[in-house]
């Protein structure tokens, strides 16, 4: 028998929320990723219960408690931090790669049997600390080894997600996924194409968010999922310059400022394979179609084509000032200078440290005169012409450096409206 040391005294929800249930009678542990943490060392990012109690009997004990999914048994209780507490449950087929076609009640060895993975297959007594292990978790939590519970193909088949989930897991806990594991993913890797873009992104956003990408993007590729996902990603991948700058990209942890999604689709730009990525290009209709696939925010979506679009300047000589100034005040300029410094540490270059200095310059360059001032100059600024007049005082000011508000309206009527 495993036996855990338990600490609560930071925070005693879960440990609250057991004890609660068994004074009313019914069973209850802890369930789940959040065993497989406490286990491995690890603070967990959530606790879940599983229960023998219906989901009614657990909205009586707790009053403040919310129906999360009724329909499973899921119900989500507050204690400092929310909790969730889950009914024992057998399940049905799946009959959409998603949701089971019906739910039962059932023991808590019968429980574990609808989950993932082994690992997460483990339930924990917070009184006691003893582990009970139905499904050779523990096993395997020894052996760093991924292991689907029972059938992997069962299993992969009930839930396309978990195809990636293994693929997190695995380079998340640095664990090795078992051949009959992998072997499923590969034969079923065609099951993510069913999944909706918001649970892809979703997972794919975790793999980002765990440190270089590179593991699961080589996990992703190999199993079979990236093509079944993004078939014309793949095929870019065929070129050697853009696989190899990927990788390379990919085995840095991503700039703050860099959203995963502009990465990810750099292999679908015309310019990735050329030698010297010096000219732009408007943004592929198949990095498009990755946007609409992965449902991304609109923020995402303006640095993404940004990227795209225009990190190809970052290679250019330098040019005066009032003609870089158009990138740099683009709104998602951070993800190109993000990409700079990515590029940079993976491929070499010194391409981030100068447009930091333009950036620093553009941003310091005094602005020009107000509307009022030009139209009071010359009635003929107006309209398009009063447009002209701005845009050409703020190059002045940028290439040139502070002058006079007179004298730059001056200078700029004269190129405007020469004499003669």
């Amino acid at each position: 028998m495993t036996t855990l040391e338990m600490d609560w005294s930071a925070w005693d929800g879960p440990l609250q929320v057991v004890r609660r249930l068994r004074e009313k009678g019914h069973e209850a542990w802890l369930a789940g990723g959040c065993v497989r943490d406490l286990l491995l060392g690890t603070k967990p990012k959530d606790y879940d219960v599983a229960t023998s109690a219906e989901p009614a009997q657990v909205m009586e004990i707790f009053p403040k408690a919310v129906a999360l999914k009724i329909e499973l048994g899921v119900v989500l209780v507050p204690k400092g931090l929310p909790i969730e507490v889950t009914s024992f449950r057998s399940e049905g087929p799946y009959l959409d790669g998603r949701r089971p076609s019906w739910v039962a009640r059932t023991t808590s060895e019968g429980d574990v049997q609808r989950r993932d993975f082994t690992i997460n297959g483990l339930l924990l007594d917070p009184v006691t600390g003893e582990v009970i292990d139905h499904v050779g978790g523990m096993d395997d939590l020894r052996a760093g080894i991924l292991r689907c519970i029972r059938d992997p193909r069962e299993r992969f088949t009930e839930d396309h997600l978990r195809l990636l989930r293994a693929v997190r897991f695995s380079v998340r806990l640095g664990f090795a996924i078992d051949a009959p594991t992998w072997e499923a993913m590969r034969e079923l890797a065609d099951g993510v194409g069913t999944l909706s873009g918001e649970r892809v992104h979703e997972e794919l956003g975790k793999m980002a968010l765990q440190g270089a990408f590179l593991p699961a993007w080589k996990l992703l590729r190999e199993s079979g999922l990236i093509a079944a996902l993004f078939p014309a990603l793949e095929e870019a991948l065929a070129h050697p310059r853009v696989l190899a700058r990927m990788e390379a990209l990919l085995a840095l942890p991503f700039p703050e400022e860099l959203p995963w999604i502009a990465v990810l689709g750099l292999p679908l730009c015309p310019w990735m394979c050329e030698e010297a990525p010096l000219q732009g290009a408007p943004v592929p209709q198949e990095a498009e179609a990755l946007l609409e696939r992965l449902k991304v925010s609109n923020q995402e979506k303006e640095a993404a084509r940004l990227v795209w679009k225009r990190f190809p300047e970052v290679f250019a000589p330098e040019r005066p000032l009032s003609q870089e100034a158009s990138l740099v005040r683009e709104r998602a300029f951070p993800a190109v200078l993000g990409l700079a410094k990515a590029w940079d540490g993976a491929l070499g270059g010194e391409r981030a440290a100068r447009w930091n200095r333009t950036a620093s310059l553009v941003r310091a360059a005094p602005k020009p005169p107000a509307g009022q001032v030009w139209m009071a100059a010359d009635v003929r600024l107006k309209g398009i012409k009063l447009g002209e007049a701005i845009r050409l005082a703020d190059a002045m000011l940028l290439d040139q450096g502070p002058r006079d508000s007179e004298v730059l309206v001056n200078a700029v009527l004269g190129v405007m409206f020469p004499a003669g």
